[in-house]
Order: structure tokens, then C-alpha cells, then sequence
């Protein structure tokens, strides 16, 4: 079983990810010169297997990172 937090990178850099269970987890979004956060409750199916790939980094989208990226990321929200 997993422990969380766990934290991750979309492959494109664009999107940073704590994964803070199997149903939730919190998003930073850089959108040009925005970064947005979003709190997202994986309710529906489509959800849970995407908060899956990211728990496995499946198919080279995601890759680990650590808490300070991800606080470096959340630090740029406003």
C-alpha cells in the first residue's frame, strides 16, 4: 500500500500533482503566466484511473517529484 502524499509531474511540466489519497488530490496548473490550483475528489470513474496512472506514472505522463517542487509550484498560486 501506498503512503501518502505522493507527489508528481505531468511529462509536459505543465501540471504538478500531491497525491493525497486513492480519491483526492490537489493540482497546480501553470497556464502561461497563471498557476491555478485546483482540489479535486475522485468521485467518478474516470477520476480514479486517472489519480491510478499517476500513483503508477503509467504510460511515461507522470513522473515523480518531491514535496519541495511541488511547494515550489503551490508557492506561485494566488
Amino acid at each position: 500500500m501506498e503512503e501518502f502524499p505522493l507527489y508528481r509531474r505531468s511529462a509536459s511540466g505543465g501540471n504538478y500533482y500531491r497525491i493525497e489519497a486513492v480519491d483526492r488530490f490537489v493540482e497546480v496548473q501553470l497556464v502561461g503566466s497563471k498557476v491555478l490550483r485546483h482540489d479535486v475528489i475522485a468521485g467518478a470513474y474516470p477520476e480514479r484511473v486517472l489519480v491510478q496512472d499517476m500513483i503508477l506514472c503509467a504510460h511515461g505522463a507522470f513522473a515523480p517529484i518531491d514535496a519541495r517542487e511541488f511547494d515550489a509550484a503551490l508557492a506561485r498560486t494566488s
